[in-house]
């Protein structure tokens, strides 16, 4: 598994290679150390946070979020040249092309498990069913509510 999360001591992002639960993970910039827990579901999938120990989690696309902004840009660019030039068709068919392009790689991503506490991001890792896909409610509910403690 892959764990990405923000450093609880100086807020940089901080991500793993391969790492078996439970793990420690130390920042490279302040060198705070993380704890993560082993995962208690059956199966060995994830039920709550191991990070934070939060109940409420969310699958989501590993979609390489720079990647389909790059991918759209340059779409959107080649269609205003080519209507420029009044190529209709060739403008419509490169955003069916990029649309097309963009819906693949989504498609083929993976899916990770995110915590809506801490927003660590555990990846590669069997997906629990029991969780769904982001809920605003719940990260609205989460965020009045505050993170829990470890204990909890």
């Amino acid at each position: 598994m892959r764990v990405r999360f923000a450093c609880r001591a100086c807020e940089a992002t901080v991500a793993t290679g391969d790492v078996a639960l439970p793990a420690e993970a130390a920042c490279p910039r302040c060198g705070a150390k993380a704890a993560f827990a082993a995962p208690v579901g059956e199966g060995g999938v994830i039920d709550r946070c191991p990070g934070c120990a939060g109940p409420h989690l969310f699958l989501q696309k590993e979609f390489p979020r720079r990647i389909g902004l790059g991918i759209a840009a340059a779409g959107g660019v080649a269609f205003m040249i080519l209507m420029g030039f009044d190529y209709v068709y060739s403008g419509f068919a490169t955003l069916l092309g990029v649309a097309l392009l963009d819906s693949i790689i989504y498609r083929l991503a993976p899916v990770m498990t995110v915590c809506y506490h801490c927003q660590s991001e555990f990846r590669r890792h069997p997906m629990n069913p029991k969780h769904g896909a982001f809920d605003p409610k719940i990260a609205f509910y989460t965020a009045k509510k505050g993170a829990p403690s470890p204990s909890s």
